[in-house]
């Protein structure tokens, strides 16, 4: 076994929560990743949430994506009012990687107050809101959450006569 695969050996049980097989074959080569898959974003995005300063370190050794990818990835995400799908199925390719532990959840509503502008979307006119409640999964043994449902509140100001 060579040196160059003795790492990749060791970079693989560190990172294979993180990284897919494809990210750490690329590690120790001159060779960067031109496409990421959307698990392998979304990974990215997992660690760049916990920790921007350690995703800069990993940055610098690991062939994960740039700010910018991420940035770029996540402004195209829709939120739409509703059960946000995307998120569900993100959330399932994550949860085969979880021990029972991990997946143990509640579910949390809450609300909140949202900026009280009108908004332009897929050739609509939103808004204006006043306020969004959200329902989140979130772990009991794990610390993660994820919001799953969102609806939206209208402003309704009294009117006089």
């Amino acid at each position: 076994m060579t040196e160059l695969q003795k790492f990749q050996q060791n970079i693989f049980e560190k990172f294979k929560t993180l990284l897919s097989i494809r990210q750490i074959n690329s590690v120790g080569q001159n060779t960067t990743l031109n496409r990421y898959e959307t698990a392998e974003i979304i990974s990215a995005l997992q660690i760049r949430y916990s920790s921007p300063r350690s995703y800069k370190i990993l940055k610098t050794f690991l062939p994960i994506p740039s700010i910018a990818t991420l940035k770029r990835w996540a402004s195209k995400i829709e939120c739409q009012p509703g059960i946000q799908n995307l998120i569900l199925d993100i959330l399932k390719q994550k949860c085969i990687k979880m021990d029972n532990r991990e997946k143990l959840c509640v579910i949390v509503f809450d609300e909140i107050e949202i900026s009280k502008k009108i908004s332009y979307m897929n050739d609509q006119i939103l808004g204006p809101f006043s306020k969004c409640q959200v329902a989140l999964l979130r772990g009991l043994c794990s610390n993660w959450k994820q919001p799953i449902f969102l609806i939206l509140i209208l402003i309704f100001r009294k009117i006089h006569f």
